[in-house]
């Protein structure tokens, strides 16, 4: 096979954009051939670099079909916080976002699990929560096929800081989970039985944030 540089050339500097999506199913392979998740995240650490990202980003922004196969990289990049960390600073986050609210199953497949594998660095959360994640959650609850990254995701971004989520986006993720709740018990939402748990334990935690969140002082009169 060929040496890592010569695919980490091909994706950053290549204008042709199959030469950069081949470049990086080569990437996405050296991390599939890691024998551990420790040489894994030694991977991620040393392609999660500001020149590979932004690579990725402008490859998200350029490209057409195959483009799923970047944010696999992405993915595979953020088992390491650092290069999450190199993958906001590229921008990477907002253009995910964008990306993920036209209809493409698959991706919406590679960018759902990209901001799940995200949610596991509570670092990420803040950064997520302003490129607008709670806002696409709302939007993607519109449907019925993305729940178990919806509800995995939410449980992530609530999980340790959860008031990074401004009230008035708490408040609209909770309004589409109550929705979600009234569609599971009328048989309309199949959900497996630890999404279903899932649910009713988001629901039970935005209930609570509601009530301990600080309220305005009114003036007196």
């Amino acid at each position: 096979s060929q040496p890592i540089d010569q695919h980490i050339e091909k994706l950053t500097t290549a204008e042709d954009v199959c030469e950069r999506i081949v470049a990086v199913h080569r990437l996405n392979e050296r991390f599939v051939a890691c024998g551990s998740h420790d040489e894994a995240m030694c991977l991620a650490s040393e392609l999660g670099n500001a020149r590979i990202c932004k690579a990725l980003v402008d490859l998200l922004v350029d490209g057409d079909s195959l483009v799923e196969l970047a944010v696999q990289l992405m993915s595979n990049l953020c088992l390491h916080v650092g290069s999450a960390y190199e993958l906001e600073r590229a921008g990477a986050f907002s253009v995910v976002m964008a990306t993920l609210r036209a209809d493409e199953p698959l991706m919406r497949i590679a960018g759902l699990s990209l901001l799940v594998t995200l949610t596991d660095h509570p670092e990420m959360i803040a950064p997520l929560v302003r490129a607008g994640v709670v806002k696409l959650l709302c939007f993607l609850a519109k449907g019925t096929d993305y729940w178990p990254f919806i509800l995995e995701i939410a449980d992530g971004v609530l999980r340790e800081t959860p008031f990074t989520v401004p009230e008035r986006q708490r408040q609209q993720l909770r309004d589409v989970l109550v929705a979600a709740a009234h569609q599971q018990k009328a048989g309309r939402l199949p959900l497996a039985l630890q999404d279903a748990r899932r649910l009713t334990r988001l629901l039970i935690t935005l209930r609570a944030l509601n009530m301990a969140a600080p309220k305005p002082r009114q003036q007196k009169k």
